[in-house]
This record gives structure tokens, sequence and C-alpha cells, in this order.
């Protein structure tokens, strides 16, 4: 688990962990690993995003531009997507294999 996040949230391995793609095109973001798939329109990242990047004690000693990179990345990682409250989401779409 890295400094300032929640406990239980971190992901095993991240550096092989798939991550979302951005598609310019759809102007959605999709990924899919062994267990799942995932999409969302990029409105939806970027507010899941924020909430990690505006959460007061996330990173704090990070500058602005850094926490903002941290966050965009943290979203990124598949492993965040599985579970929790995200499912409950309707415009996050995730489909179990």
């Amino acid at each position: 688990m890295k400094p300032g996040e929640p406990e239980g949230a971190s992901c095993t391995k991240p550096e092989r962990e798939p991550v979302l793609i951005y598609d310019p095109h759809a102007g959605h973001w999709v990924g899919t690993n062994a267990s799942f798939s995932v999409w969302m329109d990029d409105a939806t990242f970027r507010a899941y995003a924020a909430s990690w990047y505006e959460w007061p004690t996330w990173l704090p000693d990070l500058p602005q531009e850094e926490r903002f990179a941290a966050a965009v990345s943290y979203c990124r990682r598949l492993c965040y997507w599985n579970g929790c409250e995200r499912n409950y989401d309707r415009r996050v779409h995730i489909t179990y294999h």
C-alpha cells in the first residue's frame, strides 16, 4: 500500500496490472483483464480521479500536478475498478468473464 492509500485499496503487482486506455475517437476509457472488462466515458473517469485528487489527506505533500498525475495513474489500474461501490455506478460498465 502506498502512503495516502486507504486500507484495502492497493493492487498487487501494479507494474504488471492491466490499465484502462483512453480511446479519443470514442471518448471513453476501456480495459480488460482475465476476470472482467470495464469501460466508461471520459467525464466519469475524470470524476473518479478528481475524488482522489481532491481528497485532502491523499498524498498531501505532493505538488498539485503530481497529485493529479497520481490520481489518474491510480484510477487507470483495472484492479481499482473491481468490486466496491464502483459496481453500482451505472456510468461504469463492468462485465465479469
